[in-house]
C-alpha cells in the first residue's frame, strides 16, 4: 500500500520530532574530538576565518558532527562581542562567502542550542547543518529551543 504524500508541515514536525530525540538522546558518543580550528590568541577576523576554512572542508567529507562541532566554534566566536550579527557583518565585508545567512543562522543556532554542554552534539545521530537552517524562525524560537531550554533543566544528556 503506497503511503500518502506528507505535507510540508508534516515533514518538518517529523524533522523537528526527530532533532528533539537527538537532544535527549544518552547514546554512546563518537570516541572522535575535534579540536578548536583556530590559537585563542588570534585575532577575531582570522579565527573567523579558519572556522569557516574549516567547515568547508568538512562539508566536502560530508562529516556532519564535524561540521556541527565547527559551527559551535564559529557561534561562540560570533557571540564574543555584544553584536553577533555586527561582527559577522564585519567579517563579510572582507571576506566573499556564498550564502552567509546559512553559515551564520547556524552557528548562532547550535551556539544557543549547546551552550553550556557542547558534548550533546557527539551523541547525536539526526541533527544536522541542514535541519537547523531549514527551519523556520518560528519553529525555532517557539517550539524547538523551549524544548531544549526546557529538557536541559531536567538533567537530560544536557
Amino acid at each position: 500500500m503506497k503511503m500518502p504524500k506528507l505535507t510540508r508541515q508534516q515533514s518538518a514536525t517529523r524533522k523537528m520530532n526527530l532533532l528533539k530525540m537527538d537532544m535527549i538522546a544518552i547514546l554512546d558518543e563518537t570516541p572522535e574530538r575535534f579540536e578548536i580550528p583556530y590559537n585563542p590568541t588570534t585575532l577575531t577576523h582570522m579565527a573567523i576565518n579558519n572556522t569557516i576554512i574549516t567547515i568547508q572542508q568538512h562539508m566536502q567529507q560530508s562529516h556532519r558532527i564535524a561540521i556541527l562541532i565547527n559551527l559551535y566554534y564559529l557561534g561562540e566566536l560570533l557571540n564574543t562581542t555584544a553584536n553577533p550579527q555586527q561582527n559577522w557583518k564585519d567579517y563579510l565585508q572582507t571576506n566573499l562567502l556564498s550564502n552567509p545567512r546559512r553559515y551564520y543562522c547556524a552557528a548562532i543556532r547550535i551556539y544557543e542550542i549547546f551552550q553550556g554542554n557542547m558534548e550533546q552534539i557527539y551523541r547525536t545521530k539526526y541533527f544536522s547543518m541542514h535541519y537547523i537552517t531549514g527551519m523556520t524562525n518560528s519553529d525555532y524560537r517557539n517550539n524547538f529551543l523551549p524544548f531544549i531550554k526546557n529538557h536541559s533543566s531536567e538533567d537530560f544528556a544536557f
